[in-house]
C-alpha cells in the first residue's frame, strides 16, 4: 500500500467515527455483577483474576495488609498466592505461598502483617497463578507503601494539530520507528 492510498484510508476512517449515530431504541440489560465504586467504569472483557492489596493498619515500622483475590471466572484452575517482600521486610503474620483451591466464592482474603526498620525502598509483590494442562492464569500486584506507580516516558506531541471537518484531534505523535515498505 502506497503513502497516498493508507492517507485516504486514514482520512476516510476518521470521518467515519465523526458521524452521529441515534441511540439504540432497545434498552441495554444491565450488567449481573455489582460494580465496585473503587473501580473506574470499566467496558469489554475483563481479566479472569484481579489482585489488589487492602491496607488495614500502617506505621512507620509495621503494616498489616489483606490481600484481596478476585476471581471473576468459574473456570479458574486452583490457584497459589505467594507474597515477595524486599530485603529490608520481614513477614510476621502470613504463611506464603499459600494455595487457593478452585472455587465458586469470587473473593477471597488474606492477611499479611509486614514490619520493617524504616519504609522500604522497594514494594510488596503479590502473584497469584495457576495452571491447568489446557490453560493457565497469573496476576500481579505491588504495594508501594504510599509511592506513586512508576510510568514510562509519554510521548511528545509534534507538529500541528490535525483538524478535520472542525474536529480538533490535536498534535500528531511521532512513531518511534516507520515500518519497512
Amino acid at each position: 500500500m502506497n503513502k497516498t492510498s493508507a492517507l485516504v484510508l486514514s482520512i476516510i476512517a476518521v470521518a467515519a467515527c465523526s458521524q452521529s449515530y441515534p441511540e439504540p431504541s432497545a434498552p441495554v440489560a444491565p450488567p449481573t455483577r455489582r460494580a465496585d465504586p473503587t473501580k473506574a467504569a470499566h467496558h469489554g472483557p475483563l481479566a479472569p483474576l484481579d489482585l489488589s492489596w487492602v491496607s488495614v493498619q500502617m506505621s512507620a515500622t509495621h503494616a498489616v495488609l489483606r490481600a484481596r483475590i478476585d476471581r471473576r471466572s468459574p473456570t479458574l484452575p486452583p490457584l497459589t498466592l505467594s507474597v515477595t517482600v524486599p530485603p529490608d521486610v520481614r513477614i510476621e503474620r502470613g504463611a506464603t505461598p499459600v494455595a487457593l483451591p478452585a472455587t465458586q466464592q469470587t473473593v477471597t482474603e488474606h492477611e499479611f502483617e509486614f514490619s520493617y526498620a524504616r519504609i522500604p525502598d522497594g514494594d510488596i509483590q503479590l502473584t497469584v497463578g495457576g495452571t491447568t494442562d489446557a490453560m493457565g492464569v497469573h496476576s500481579q500486584a505491588w504495594f508501594r507503601f504510599g509511592r506513586p506507580e512508576p510510568r514510562g516516558p509519554r510521548p511528545e506531541p509534534s507538529g500541528p494539530p490535525l483538524i478535520i471537518g472542525g474536529r480538533n484531534f490535536g498534535s500528531p505523535v511521532r512513531a518511534a520507528s516507520s515500518p519497512a515498505q
